[in-house]
């Protein structure tokens, strides 16, 4: 049991990915963040990435809400009724409409995309 077990882990933890592709890129989440719209998301990578748009949201809003020390830079104020499928359709809009960044990082355009749709109101 020990033994397929850890084949098992072995076996998920090794994702067959293009030498030349990153898998933390933009480019490379992106069809996977589109799949994950239809519901439900039918793969582990299309979960991944809901799972890593809800996640920083959920930080991004305590972090950089109104009235809190990080604010001061930058400020998001995400309405409380959004659900997790809008924070991902927000995501790959926002990152379809900067096609010359798909190499960076998928997270930090993520964040991006959480302070351009939901700025604090000065």
């Amino acid at each position: 049991m020990r033994t397929i077990i850890c084949g098992a882990l072995m076996a998920l933890t090794i994702m067959p990915v293009p030498a030349a592709e990153n898998a933390t890129s933009a480019g490379y989440m992106m069809p996977h963040c589109k799949a994950s719209l239809d519901y439900p998301p039918g793969t582990f990578i299309q979960g991944f990435c809901a799972g890593v748009v809800v996640g920083v949201a959920a930080m991004a809003q305590p972090l950089f809400a109104p009235g809190q020390a990080r604010a001061a830079e930058r400020c998001v104020n995400i309405p409380e009724s959004i659900t997790n499928r809008q924070f991902v359709q927000v995501v790959v809009g926002y990152i379809e409409a900067h096609p010359n960044r798909m190499d960076e990082q998928f997270r930090v355009l993520a964040v991006e995309a959480l302070f351009d749709a939901w700025p604090c109101k000065n």
